[in-house]
Formats: C-alpha cells, sequence, structure tokens
C-alpha cells in the first residue's frame, strides 16, 4: 500500500525527539508498503529552518522513503507566526501532493487540526482512507492549560470544528487509551461510533536503542559511577515541567547513595541551577542537553528512571510521552510522580506511580527503591523489557495497518 503520513511537527531523529512519523516510515518499508511522510521544514522547538529557498517543498534525499518538507516559517516565540505557519503548511502541503502518486490511505497527524483536515480534504480527493491521528487535544489542552477560556469565541470555534475532523474522518486514532472518556464527557460519543475510535500510542525503535546504546557511550563520569543509585530524568525543563517540585523532594531524601541527574534545556534551567547551589542541594546534578543518540546510554546505566510532569487534567485521558518508552526499552524500573488516566508502566508494573501532592511521598518513593532487595528490583527491570517489547514500532506498524485494512 501507497500511505501517506501527514504531520507538520515531526522531525527526523537528528533534528529532535517527534519522530513517530520516521518510524512508522521506517517500518511501513520494511513491510514492504511505499509510505511518504511530510513534515514542516521548520522542526518544532528548534531554530533550525531546512527550507531557505522560496520553493514550496523539498524531497529529502537521506532516507529509503520519501521525506517531504513542506515549507513554512520559523515561528519560535511567536504565537502569530505559529498559527501562519499552520496555514503555510496546508496550502503548501495541497501544492505538493500534486506531485506524488496516488496514495491508498491518509493519515493526516493533528499535532495541529490542519494537517488532520489534509487526510480528509486529500482523502475525498484520491478516493481512499483518510483518517485523523490525535496526538493532542485541541482545543482542551489549551483550556486546561490556561491559554484561552472555555468560552472564548476562538475556542468555541475549535470545539466546532474538533467534531467535525471526527465525523468526517474514515477512522481516528488517539495516542490515549481512555480517548472514550473524553468523547464521553464532549458528548461525542453520541454522533462517533465507538469502532472508529482506536488506541495506538507512541512507542520505540528498539533496533536503533540497542545500537545507540552500543555505539554511543557518555563519558560522563556521574551516570557511570556505580558507588550512587542514580535516579534519571531525561527532558525539557519548563515552567509546566515543574521540575521545582523534583529538588523539593531531592531535599528530603535520606539515602546518601542517591544521586538525581538531569539531563535537558529549558527556560527554568538556570533559576534551578541556581536553587541548588543557593540551598545546597548536593544529590542533585544538572548535566546540561546532550544528542538524542546518547540517551539509550544513558538511561540504560541508571538504576532508576523518572517520568516527572506538572499535574493537568487531561493527563487523565493516557500518557503517551515518547520517554516512557524509552525508559522501558533501558530495562530499568520507571517511577512517575504524577497521576494519570492510564499509564503504560502501571499496567506491566515496570514501575510504580505517586499521585499524591506531598513531596514527602516522591522522596519516600526514590528511598524506597534505592534500598530495594535485589529480586524484587530485577522483576521491575523485567517488566519494563516486556512494556518496551509491547510498545516496539514493530508492533505498532502492524495496529496501523490493521486500522487501515478495517
Amino acid at each position: 500500500m501507497r500511505i501517506w503520513y501527514i504531520n507538520n511537527y515531526n522531525m527526523l531523529p537528528e533534528h529532535g525527539a517527534l519522530n513517530r512519523g520516521y518510524y512508522l516510515g521506517k517500518y511501513l518499508k520494511k513491510l514492504g508498503h511505499e509510505p511518504v511522510v511530510f513534515v514542516g521544514s521548520h522542526p518544532h522547538n528548534t531554530k533550525l529552518q531546512l527550507i531557505e529557498a522560496p520553493e514550496k517543498y523539498r524531497v529529502y534525499q537521506k532516507e529509503p522513503f520519501p521525506w517531504v518538507l513542506i515549507k513554512t516559517r520559523n515561528y519560535e516565540g511567536s504565537k502569530k507566526s505559529r498559527v501562519l505557519s499552520m496555514f503555510e503548511f496546508y496550502r503548501n502541503m495541497k501544492h505538493a501532493a500534486k506531485h506524488f502518486e496516488k496514495p491508498d490511505a491518509i493519515i493526516g497527524s493533528s499535532a495541529h487540526p490542519l494537517a488532520a483536515l489534509l487526510a480528509i480534504k486529500l482523502g475525498k480527493k484520491y478516493g481512499c482512507k483518510g483518517i485523523v491521528e490525535v496526538r493532542d487535544l485541541w482545543p482542551e489542552s489549551i483550556v486546561t492549560y490556561g491559554v484561552l477560556p472555555r468560552n472564548n469565541p476562538a475556542v468555541k470555534f475549535l470545539y466546532k470544528f474538533e467534531k467535525y475532523l471526527y465525523t468526517h474522518a474514515d477512522e481516528l486514532i488517539f495516542t490515549m487509551e481512555n480517548a472514550w472518556q473524553y468523547f464521553e464527557e464532549q458528548g461525542l460519543d453520541k454522533v462517533i461510533p465507538r469502532e472508529k475510535v482506536h488506541y495506538v500510542n507512541n512507542g520505540v525503535d528498539l533496533e536503533e536503542f540497542k545500537y545507540n546504546v552500543t555505539h554511543y557511550p557518555l563519558e560522563d563520569s556521574d551516570i557511570r559511577d556505580d558507588r550512587y543509585f542514580k535516579v534519571v530524568y531525561v527532558g525539557s525543563i519548563r515552567r509546566v515541567n515543574n521540575l521545582g517540585r523534583l529538588l523539593d523532594a531531592a531535599k528530603l531524601v535520606k539515602n546518601t547513595r542517591i544521586r538525581i541527574l538531569i539531563w535537558g534545556d529549558g527556560d527554568q534551567l538556570e533559576d534551578l541551577k541556581q536553587r541548588v547551589k543557593d540551598e545546597n542541594i548536593e544529590n542533585v546534578i544538572f548535566k546540561g542537553i546532550t544528542e538524542k543518540k546518547f540517551i539509550p546510554y544513558i538511561t540504560s546505566h541508571a538504576d532508576l528512571n523518572i517520568m516527572h510532569n506538572g499535574r493537568s487534567p487531561v493527563l487523565k485521558y493516557g500518557l503517551s510521552a515518547n520517554k516512557l518508552f524509552d525508559y522501558a526499552a533501558a530495562g530499568r524500573p520507571i517511577f512517575s510522580d504524577f497521576d494519570c488516566g492510564m499509564n503504560p508502566a502501571n499496567v506491566y508494573k515496570a514501575g510504580v506511580t505517586y499521585s499524591g501532592d506531598a513531596v514527602e511521598g516522591i522522596a519516600k518513593m526514590i528511598d524506597e527503591f534505592g534500598g530495594m532487595q535485589q529480586e524484587d528490583y530485577q522483576a521491575y527491570c523485567d517488566r519494563a523489557l516486556q512494556l518496551a517489547n509491547h510498545y516496539s514500532y514493530e508492533n505498532i506498524i502492524q495496529k496501523i495497518i490493521d486500522i487501515i485494512n478495517k
């Protein structure tokens, strides 16, 4: 089958972490299909621009399948530019589509809703399935994070637009397992049949992960120091991640063998580093940002990998963070210090979740892992690998194919 995947914000692994389209294309190609992946020329959360010329699209030649860059403007730091880039992507994608062979199915991933609209419109044009993939609940996330109130006219319009997308798509794929609960809360279950809604989470490329562990060791004395029980966080360090809470917990950890190592960058990094210095928090070390290829080595040499986030009502619909599956592939226990509706690590008993508000509870759980019996600890490690195998992209791609063939 010839399958198009459209996502403005997806990128190659060399450019960042939003790689679902890349891995779907890779494993579709391995199974003998013909994927074409369309992405924006400005990788999300970067300052890169991959098309400087005035052309509307360009085929990136390094991949074994067409990786098509759709020209959009840079928008970092500007909400207006970001919105304009969405419309640029929509317009230029429609132009680019004319230059590729007719697809058998189109998946539009709603990192923003115009990508989903493209799947529906182009699916009708070419007489093929138009499938909408929902990775972020627009506009529910806008309301939840306080960007705009629910009664704002623009938000009301987006809710109507959301309903249009869901009713006109041939199939719906959600990365959140409890998505149907959202449908019920919004009254969408009255107009959309349950069998049209599917769950396919993010995952991990185990082939790539194992290769990187072996070929990209990190020369870092802290992650290699076996005298300590190493708790690792890898990810953004922004206000929404609320890493100050983790620092509060670190001050209460009793086991002196425990070190919390934090890799990442963001607008809160310097403030938090200053806190560590001012408050003499000796068991926390900020390691800075690192290339993605080193992350498998880091997480595999941790003793406990931590999923940390700020509290958010949208998490009740499920957890689909990419790093969860990277943590699982490392074969180490996963500690989540926030509650959500469905956490695969809990389902597989590959870790534990502390859902309380008190930072004392976070510190206690970290201490418990630091003093755990080896037999119990190893059981968590084994179950983490089972989780990774279930959510490998080799398995995920078969679910996608089954939905297309439904």
